[in-house]
């Protein structure tokens, strides 16, 4: 019985370093001129752009809120589009944000940096 314990452990040990690990950050250029600087999406951290994301197979969310506006940007992972909703604050009541068509995001390589 130990016998078979001990191959089943080598064989899961060498079928795990055998599977590329998948990269912590990706950076995301999406639309024309939506977002002139590369998105990094840290699946790590779980954040993008720097904030709080929800990251699941299927999608990318994540709010940029300041004291103007709440801005909701999501990026379905399955067709690549990002899409966007929101409010200004204003005095006399939240304005929804205006509706962009969505746009496509590719993945490129990290920018570079000189350190």
């Amino acid at each position: 019985m130990k016998k078979y314990l001990t191959m089943a452990v080598i064989l899961l040990a060498g079928l795990g370093a055998a599977i590329p690990a998948s990269a912590k950050t990706i950076y995301l250029q999406c639309g024309g001129a939506w977002h002139e600087k590369p998105i990094p999406i840290d699946f790590s951290a779980h954040t993008a752009q720097g904030k709080p994301a929800k990251i699941t197979p299927a999608s990318i969310d994540w709010d940029d809120a300041n004291s103007m506006c709440d801005e909701h940007v999501h990026i379905d992972r399955t067709t690549g589009m990002l899409s966007t909703s929101g409010v200004y604050y204003t005095p006399n009541g939240n304005k929804p944000l205006p509706h962009d068509d969505p746009v496509e995001c590719k993945r490129i390589k990290p920018p570079k940096t000189k350190f």
